[in-house]
C-alpha cells in the first residue's frame, strides 16, 4: 500500500504587518523548518473522505455525495473545495502530522496556536495531496482560506507554505531562493496564542478611521520592507543598518498600537526583543504577523548556543519555561511517496 506524504513550512512575518493586506503593500515572510505534514491513504471504505488529527483528538468523516458541516472549519472549507472543483473521486484518509512548533500548551493546559502559519499548512498540505500544480494549488488553498477565514488576510501565508520564503504583496510575489544558510530564527514562546482575526479587525477599522495616518503608516512600512528586502539579500551585511532599520520598524508598530489600542509587541515582547538583540548575532527583533501574544521572533546569523542560553536565562527570569526554540530557513512544499 503507498502512503502520500505532503509538507510544508512554517512561516515567520518579519515586515509589512497589517500594511500586507494593501494590494499595493508588501511583506517578507521567512520560511522555516517547523515542516506541517499530512498523510493520505486509500480506503476500502467507498464515497468517503476521512480527516484524522490527533492533536485535536478529532476524526471528521464527508460523504463524496454532499457537502457537510463539522465542528472543523478549515476541514470543511478543504472538502468543499474538493467537493465542488470533483477534485476527488475515490475514499481516502488525510492525517494530520504537524511538527510540535506550531502549537502550544497554555497556563490552562489549552492547545494554542503560534501564528507559524498551521491554518495555512493544514489547507495547503491537505490539498497538495491532490493538486499537484502549484498555480492551481495556490488558488484553491486560498480559496479555502477564505472561506474559513471569513475573507480575512492577504494570502502571504499560502503562499510560503507553497513556494518558501518570499517577498509577498497581493499583485506580485518575488521568491527569496538565494537567502544565506546561515540566518536562523529564534522563536519564544509566550504560550498565550492570541485572534489574528481579531486583530486585524481591530487595526483595520482604526485605520479606515484615520485616513491620513493610514497614508502615513502604509508608506512607511512600505519603504521598511524594501530596505530589509535588500538588506537580506546582500553578501556582506552591515548589522548596524538592520537594527536601525528594525528600531524604526518597531516605532512604526508601537504607534499603530497605541493609535488602535491594540497590543502589537506587549510590554514583555518589548523587553524579550530588546535583551535578545543585544546579543552579537541578533539582527532583527519582531511580534511578527499580527503582533500580540502569539509568540517572538528573532533573525540571527550565526547564533551561538551561548547566546541562546542567556537569551533563555532571561526569559527564563520573565516566567517563561523553555520558551526559546532555534530554526533554519526552509524550502517550499514538498510531496512524496513512501511503501507501508
Amino acid at each position: 500500500m503507498q502512503k502520500f506524504i505532503c509538507s510544508c513550512p512554517g512561516k515567520v512575518l518579519l515586515a509589512g504587518g497589517y500594511a500586507i493586506l494593501n494590494p499595493n503593500n508588501h511583506g517578507i515572510s521567512i520560511a522555516i523548518n517547523a515542516r506541517f505534514r499530512t498523510e493520505k491513504i486509500k480506503l476500502q471504505e467507498k464515497n468517503q473522505i476521512v480527516f484524522k488529527s490527533e492533536q485535536f483528538s478529532q476524526e471528521i468523516k464527508y460523504s463524496l455525495h454532499q457537502i457537510s458541516q463539522s465542528e472543523n472549519i478549515y476541514f470543511d472549507a478543504i472538502f468543499q473545495i474538493l467537493f465542488e472543483n470533483q477534485l476527488i473521486t475515490d475514499s481516502w484518509l488525510i492525517e494530520t502530522k504537524p511538527d510540535s512548533a506550531f502549537y502550544s500548551l497554555n497556563q490552562k493546559n489549552k492547545i494554542t496556536k503560534l501564528g507559524l502559519g498551521s491554518s495555512a499548512g493544514l489547507i495547503v498540505s491537505c490539498l497538495g495531496q491532490f493538486i499537484n500544480d502549484n498555480e492551481k494549488l495556490y488558488q484553491f488553498a486560498s480559496q479555502a482560506n477564505m472561506i474559513a477565514q471569513q475573507n480575512k488576510g492577504s494570502g502571504f501565508d499560502i503562499s510560503t507554505a507553497i513556494y518558501g520564503s518570499q517577498l509577498f504583496s497581493k499583485k506580485e510575489v518575488k521568491i527569496l531562493d538565494g537567502l544565506d544558510k546561515n540566518y536562523q530564527i529564534l522563536l519564544i514562546d509566550l504560550k498565550q496564542g492570541q485572534s489574528t482575526i481579531k486583530g486585524i479587525n481591530t487595526i483595520q477599522k482604526c485605520l479606515s478611521e484615520n485616513e491620513k495616518y493610514n497614508k502615513y503608516f502604509l508608506e512607511t512600512s512600505e519603504k521598511c520592507v524594501m530596505e530589509l528586502f535588500y538588506l537580506l539579500q546582500q553578501q556582506k551585511q552591515v548589522r548596524e543598518k538592520f537594527l536601525k532599520l528594525n528600531q524604526e520598524y518597531r516605532s512604526l508598530l508601537r504607534e499603530l498600537s497605541q493609535l488602535a489600542n491594540y497590543d502589537i509587541e506587549p510590554k514583555i515582547s518589548t523587553e524579550i526583543i530588546d535583551f535578545s538583540l543585544s546579543q552579537p548575532s541578533a539582527l532583527w527583533g519582531i511580534c511578527p504577523g499580527a503582533g500580540g501574544y502569539d509568540a517572538i521572533a528573532i533573525l540571527c546569523k550565526k547564533v551561538t548556543e551561548d547566546e541562546i542560553d542567556q537569551i533563555n536565562k532571561f526569559v527564563k527570569s520573565k516566567g517563561y519555561e523553555n520558551a526559546v526554540h532555534q530554526y533554519q530557513i526552509d524550502h517550499g512544499i514538498q510531496r512524496e511517496i513512501s511503501i507501508i
